[in-house]
């Protein structure tokens, strides 16, 4: 495992960072930040940074045999901590479109 360095792309917002290798040459690395900073427009922040990806990029089916019985799985719980934090997650990609809700028989 390498040390990495985090390398803000953008002054307004430093939560808008990268992190890169700290072993790299100075020139090298001036160069590399150079590059992202110039192409900080491609990296999506948040699931909003993406209304325009193609739904084949992102949708995958599930190959379900028919031959077999479903089976339901036990409810799982998560700490409190976590469970909020995936209701949050769950809300952004709901609220821009990048998931829907499934409903499926019984």
């Amino acid at each position: 495992m390498e040390d990495l360095v985090s390398v803000p792309l953008n002054d307004e917002n430093s939560e808008h960072a990268v992190q890169i290798v700290s072993n790299l040459a100075d020139e090298i690395r001036e160069q590399f930040v150079i590059f992202l900073r110039r192409n900080a427009d491609v990296f999506a922040w948040t699931p909003a940074d993406m209304p325009e990806i193609d739904i084949e990029v992102m949708e995958h089916p599930l190959t379900v045999d028919s031959r077999h019985r479903s089976i339901k799985e036990k409810m799982r719980y998560h700490a409190p901590k976590r469970q909020k934090a995936i209701v949050e997650e769950v809300d952004k990609l709901l609220k821009v479109g990048l998931i829907r809700e499934v409903n499926y028989p019984t």
